[in-house]
C-alpha cells in the first residue's frame, strides 16, 4: 500500500553502490555543520571569558610564548596541524583560541579539521571499538593515522622549541647590546685591577712564571 521511491544509485543501469553512500553524505554534512557550530561557540566562550587573563599570564611561560611566535610565523599551517594532530579536544577548542590569530584562518582550520575527522569516522568507522574486529587493511589504516597524528604533534612541538631557541638568542643579544651601551669608563673601572692586587692574589705557579720572565729580561 505504500510506495517508496528508490535512491539514485539503484535506478541507474550501472552497478549500485548501495543506499549507504547517500546516507553517509547526508550524515557527513550534518556532522560537519554541528561540529563547526559547536567549535565556533567554544571559540566565542574562550575569547570572551579568558582571553585577557590568558594574555597576561602567557608571558610567564616560555612554551606558551614560543607557540605564540610559531603561530605568528605560520598561522594557517599551525592551526590546521593542530586540528589534525592528536591533541585533546578541550585544548583545541578552548586553549588555542586564546592566542592572537585571524578569525578567518581559524575558521578555515576548523572546517578542514572537522571534514577530516567526520570523513574518517563515517566512511571508515569509529577507530575505538572496531579495531579488533576490523580487517587487516583497516587495522593498518588505523595504525598509520595514529602515527601520522603523533608525528604532527611532535612537529608542532619542534616548531615551538625552535622559536624558544630564537627567543633565547635574541635575549642574549639584547643583554650584550645593553652592556656595550654602558659608560666605557665604568666598564674600565670594573675590569681594571691594581698591581698590588695581582701580587696579593699571586699563586706559586704565577710566581714561577714571573720570575722566569724577569730572568729573561
Amino acid at each position: 500500500f505504500f510506495f517508496f521511491q528508490a535512491e539514485d544509485g539503484i535506478r541507474d543501469a550501472q552497478e549500485s553502490r548501495g543506499l549507504g553512500d547517500v546516507y553517509k553524505r547526508q550524515l557527513l554534512f550534518f556532522c560537519m555543520t554541528c561540529r563547526i557550530l559547536s567549535t565556533l561557540f567554544a571559540y566565542c566562550i574562550a575569547r570572551f571569558i579568558a582571553y585577557d587573563y590568558f594574555a597576561s599570564q602567557r608571558q610567564n611561560y616560555r612554551i606558551l610564548r614560543g607557540f605564540e611566535r610559531a603561530l605568528q610565523t605560520n598561522e594557517l599551517k599551525i592551526l590546521i596541524l593542530v586540528r589534525i594532530a592528536s591533541i585533546p579536544t578541550l585544548v583545541k577548542n578552548y586553549v588555542i583560541p586564546l592566542f592572537p590569530m585571524s578569525f578567518w584562518n581559524y575558521l578555515i582550520s576548523i572546517v578542514f579539521g572537522n571534514f577530516w575527522y567526520c570523513f574518517l569516522c563515517i566512511y571508515f568507522g569509529s577507530k575505538c571499538h572496531t579495531f579488533l574486529t576490523s580487517s587487516w587493511a583497516n587495522k593498518l589504516l588505523d595504525i598509520g593515522l595514529f602515527i601520522l597524528m603523533i608525528a604532527l604533534m611532535i612537529y608542532i612541538f619542534k616548531l615551538t622549541m625552535n622559536e624558544i631557541k630564537k627567543m633565547e638568542g635574541e635575549e642574549l643579544n639584547n643583554t650584550e647590546n645593553q652592556l656595550q651601551e654602558d659608560d666605557p669608563n665604568e666598564r674600565d673601572d670594573r675590569r681594571s685591577v691594581s698591581y698590588t692586587h695581582l701580587r696579593a692574589h699571586e699563586t706559586p705557579e704565577h710566581l714561577v712564571c714571573r720570575l722566569l720572565l724577569e730572568k729573561k729580561k
